[in-house]
């Protein structure tokens, strides 16, 4: 691998720590090549691994590790078993795979099921066997999708309607019509219970997140966003919290995250509003959240207490943002360096010894990092592909 000094990292990245008590070192920037084109999978060296080659969009993985679904660069759903290599087509219905403009795709919590959706065609997918189990099937598009708790049930969603199917049966246990707009389907711990945000794009109409036990078909509770605009950001781990990301109807610039209480929808922190620029990270224990302002700033707060710990700064965007399950590395997806239109970086930010403790340049630009199963190993997905990158080989 090709090596380059601090000079780099100062002209093509610029980040800087700011609310810390040294400055920070400029790092060695490492040079990832840009793997060959076509449908192979390769390992490269010192604990960056490629798994897919080509535009690739990750949309989930499965809670055992073994497999990723992702959208290629012709929005086809594809299904990677990293365990063999082996890419598993999804057939539906006679298609070798999927129809474009794939939306949304998810595993199920026990990891039997992958569920996708493009168009209005929704299907369930048995990972093991390799078949479509259940089709559902709408005049209008779906846009997201969400298996229950005990991967009983999908529940699925287009601009104005939300379903809920079982999936032994394919019988529809719920169903609910909202003309002003639903978005953003998701289950509550309790598995009968359903959340979704109710509301339209006007600046007059509040948005509203609506639980309902859809067993009973009843409205459990609610919660309305005075004058905001609702985006659902994750569950607790301790299935207890909620978080929001508010954006004011009237600004979109002016954001604000809120987390709340799930029994109640109760109100437990709120951070000031300020233009969001990339979709936050929350840590897994609801104790730290990551965003990027107008400046080009990287902030990160201290939920309970609101206090800034952390803020970096540099030229190019930050596309995507995740937190280690330990809390402590910071994983950014930097967008465009101005050295290339579609080029991009990873960098690791250790928030304890407050440094940047790896970074690299990609070919391509970043579109998300997450954290999976295994510990200490990002997925970042970029139009170049899709590569692992272990913390571990870097401390």
């Amino acid at each position: 691998m090709k090596k380059y000094t601090g000079l780099l990292m100062l002209v093509s990245l610029s980040l800087l720590c700011f609310g810390c008590n040294s400055a920070l070192k400029n790092p060695v920037l490492t040079d990832i090549a840009n793997p060959a084109h076509g449908s192979s999978y390769v390992t490269s060296v010192e604990g960056e691994r490629m798994v897919v080659n080509g535009e690739a969009r990750l949309r989930d993985i499965s809670p055992d590790g073994r497999y990723i679904a992702f959208v290629d660069s012709r929005w086809h759903g594809q299904l990677l078993d990293l365990k063999t290599g082996r890419q598993i087509p999804i057939k539906t219905h006679g298609k070798a795979t999927f129809p474009p403009l794939t939306k949304a795709m998810a595993f199920s919590p026990d990891g039997r099921f992958l569920a996708v959706c493009a168009g209005g065609t929704a299907v369930i997918f048995d990972v093991r066997r390799g078949n479509v189990i259940r089709k559902v099937e709408s005049t209008r598009e779906f846009f997201d999708l969400d298996f229950s708790s005990d991967s009983k049930y999908l529940g699925v969603q287009t601009y104005s309607t939300i379903k809920v199917v079982d999936i032994e049966t394919g019988s529809v246990k719920f169903e609910q019509t909202h003309m002003d707009g639903i978005r953003s389907v998701g289950f509550l711990p309790e598995a009968s219970h359903l959340g979704f945000v109710e509301g339209s794009r006007s600046v007059t109409t509040d948005d509203v997140y609506k639980v309902y036990d859809f067993s009973t078909g009843k409205l459990v509770k609610e919660y309305v966003a005075e004058g905001h605009r609702i985006g659902v950001l994750k569950v607790s781990p301790d299935n207890k919290s909620l978080a929001f990301r508010l954006i004011d109807r009237g600004d979109n610039a002016a954001q604000n995250v809120a987390v709340l209480e799930i029994e109640t929808l109760s109100t437990i922190a709120s951070l000031t509003p300020q233009p969001i620029r990339t979709f936050p990270a929350v840590t897994d224990d609801f104790s730290l959240i990551a965003l990027c302002n107008d400046a080009h700033e990287i902030i990160v707060y201290d939920i309970s207490s609101g206090a800034v710990l952390c803020k970096l700064k540099g030229q190019a965007w930050p596309r995507a943002l995740a937190f280690s399950s330990d809390n402590r590395i910071l994983a950014i997806g930097l967008q465009s360096l101005g050295m290339a239109s579609q080029s991009g970086a990873i960098v690791f930010y250790d928030l304890v010894e407050k440094r940047i403790v790896y970074s690299a340049l990609t070919q391509g630009g970043i579109y998300d990092i997450v954290f999976g199963p295994e510990e200490n190993v990002a997925i970042v997905s970029a139009s170049d592909g899709i590569r692992f990158v272990s913390i571990a080989s870097f401390e």
